[in-house]
């Protein structure tokens, strides 16, 4: 597998505005033609809703326009093949409140399916697992934080990147790309406070 070339998206640009003129440009730079493509690899959460939403929707689009097989893979995958050097360790990903949705893997290999855990479950988790690192952004809650470094255990950054989403998907199997869909470990915020406020019911 040789790696032709990487498009970062422009800072000053909306993301969703500038992902299809990125691709663009990195086809472009490479020699291709959409035409050309024979399988498009994605990164399907757990994420920002709407950040793996237009992801995967713009994999679907572009699928159907040239005839190219689909690879969904799910973020954790990406971050566990850039971090696979910290041994055991857990991931948080999807970030909200005082709850996180996280995972636990050895290396590449995932050691514990992903749930959404506060404080008490992580504690729980910790003592089950007892990883040596733990994958985190900004964004895992304070409460969760304290529980990890209280035990000593070193929070790195994530990282992402689509070499490293390419990577993981060697192996995979194609899957159909209309019934592909992102991996949501709550649902979206709208929908609870539809849900919450009762509407859509009928008497």
């Amino acid at each position: 597998m040789d790696l032709l070339g990487i498009e970062k998206l422009r800072p000053k640009v909306r993301h969703d505005d500038d992902l299809i003129p990125a691709i663009d440009r990195v086809m472009k730079r490479a020699g291709e033609e959409g035409g050309s493509l024979g399988r498009i690899v994605v990164s399907i959460g757990p994420g920002a809703f709407t950040s793996v939403r237009i992801a995967v929707a713009t994999t679907k689009l572009i699928a159907e326009g040239t005839g190219a097989e689909v690879v969904g893979v799910p973020t954790v995958e990406v971050v566990a093949q850039a971090r696979s050097r910290l041994g055991m360790f857990g991931v948080s990903l999807a970030s909200k409140r005082d709850s996180a949705w996280i995972a636990f893997c050895d290396g590449t290999q995932l050691i514990r399916e992903g749930e959404i855990l506060d404080q008490r479950a992580l504690e729980r988790a910790l003592d089950d697992v007892g990883p040596r690192a733990f994958v985190a952004d900004q964004f895992l809650p304070e409460a969760l934080r304290g529980v990890i470094e209280e035990r000593g255990i070193e929070i790195v950054a994530p990282l992402f990147s689509a070499a490293r989403c390419l990577e993981a998907s060697i192996g995979k199997m194609a899957e159909d790309a209309i019934a592909m869909a992102p991996v949501y470990p709550r649902e979206p915020e709208a929908v609870r406070m539809w849900r919450e406020r009762g509407s859509g019911t009928t008497d």
